[in-house]
Order: C-alpha cells, then structure tokens, then sequence
C-alpha cells in the first residue's frame, strides 16, 4: 500500500549506513507521508516523489515538520 511506510526507520537507517560504508549515496521511493518521515530521519540523499499521501484517507498530509527535518539533514527530494 503507498499509503503505508514499508520499513522503520531502523530499517532504513542500516540502508544509509552501509550506502555510506560504500561510499554511495542512498535514494528512497515514497509515497506516503509517514514513508518520507522515515526517509528524512534515517538521512537518505533523496526522496524520490514525494507524494504526501495519507495513509487515513485518499486525500495528502504535507507535514512541514517533515520537511524542516528533511532540509536540516540535506535530504533534497525528486518530485518526478
């Protein structure tokens, strides 16, 4: 379901950290609100479409709160 994250931040976090160990950066593909969220505190390079989609209704929920989090860890976002 986009709507819902499909891993932690744990998860994602041991992503970024072996990405790095490698010396590569590390995109993540969300959807919903809450996966950005996840993407943003596990410091991916970017965030690719960045839909901000609800998981409690078919409608978005753009959290600014997300986004200040995203611009403080330099996590840019790819709308396409």
């Amino acid at each position: 379901n986009p709507q819902w994250p499909q891993y932690t931040v744990p998860h994602v976090s041991a992503a970024v950290e072996e990405a790095r160990r490698a010396n590569k950066t590390i995109a993540a593909h969300a959807l919903s609100a809450d996966g950005i969220q996840v993407a943003a505190e596990a410091g991916v390079d970017t965030v690719e479409h960045c839909n901000w989609l609800d998981k409690h209704s078919d409608g978005l929920a753009f959290k600014e709160s997300t986004a200040v989090l995203m611009a403080e860890n330099n996590v840019a976002f790819d709308p396409t």
